[in-house]
């Protein structure tokens, strides 16, 4: 379990003021983590048009830190011309990682599962694949037709992190964008932290409720943090930051690589 994430003196109406990117987010992760780091993400375009990197880059500076274990992803690389995730690979390459490969298809149907508050999700797409193998997903037969499907366990994150536009301190969050999987990410974790641009009223979703692409009793913070996606991108806010991300994949020691990106190690690690 994680500890209180967010400590500030200036709090109003449960939000803390947060000044933060998320070499932040990881670095306040890396130090509050007793045991490394479980991922379970779908991880999809680095170069998308939306918000961020769909948890690329995190995953490549917790890699480099030492700080996670396992990741359960369809795919983990910048894409474009950042290339793959250096301290990802060799994380896997040398063992220290387990990677357990999905489809980007079988990852969200594994947060469905967890949406829905069933054990497991049935699929056709992977029938014929090694992944049933490789990663030790079941086959069921269905009781109505007798068709043989795969079986996908539902994957409940213990914690959730969301960038949003804007969020209201009663914790809705708007996503000016495409959502893809995020609203189902939100509704999938145990727990949600909302870091948001800016926060505004409650009547701006009263006016509107379709604004709210994640209703407040889904949120368990919310975190005012302008920037709170840099060095990647958020959708009529920034553009990414190539020189950020250059610097950091450049660098072939990982301590360097780290601080490249703003983040020390654990001093026990």
């Amino acid at each position: 379990m994680l500890p209180l994430l967010f400590r500030t003196e200036d709090t109003v109406s449960g939000i803390a003021e947060a000044w933060y990117n998320v070499a932040v987010l990881v670095q306040m992760v890396i130090q509050c983590s007793d045991e490394n780091i479980d991922i379970r993400v779908n991880l999809m375009h680095f170069l998308d048009s939306f918000r961020r990197c769909d948890d690329t880059h995190e995953v490549d500076l917790l890699c480099a830190a030492g700080a996670a274990s396992r990741v359960t992803a369809g795919f983990v690389g910048y894409e474009g011309e950042f290339g793959l995730c250096r301290w990802y690979r060799k994380g896997v390459e040398s063992a220290t990682v387990r990677a357990d490969e999905n489809a980007c298809y079988s990852v969200i149907t594994a947060l469905r599962g967890a949406a829905y508050g069933v054990p497991f999700l049935p699929i056709r797409g992977m029938l014929g694949s090694d992944l049933l193998d490789a990663v030790g997903f079941r086959k069921v037969t269905c009781p109505y037709t007798g068709e043989e499907l795969v079986a996908i366990r539902a994957i409940a994150p213990d914690v959730a992190f969301l960038h949003v536009q804007k969020a209201d301190e009663m914790g809705n969050g708007c996503i000016i964008g495409p959502t893809y999987e995020d609203t189902v990410i939100a509704r999938a974790a145990k727990k949600l932290v909302l870091t948001a641009e800016e926060i505004v009223p409650s009547s701006y979703f009263s006016e509107d409720p379709n604004r709210a692409s994640i209703p407040a009793v889904l949120t368990t913070a919310v975190v005012k943090a302008p920037g709170g996606a840099k060095p990647c991108a958020v959708s009529g806010c920034y553009d990414m930051d190539r020189e950020e991300l250059r610097a950091f994949l450049a660098e072939k020691d990982p301590d360097a690589a780290l601080r490249a990106a703003g983040i020390e190690r654990r001093k026990d690690a």
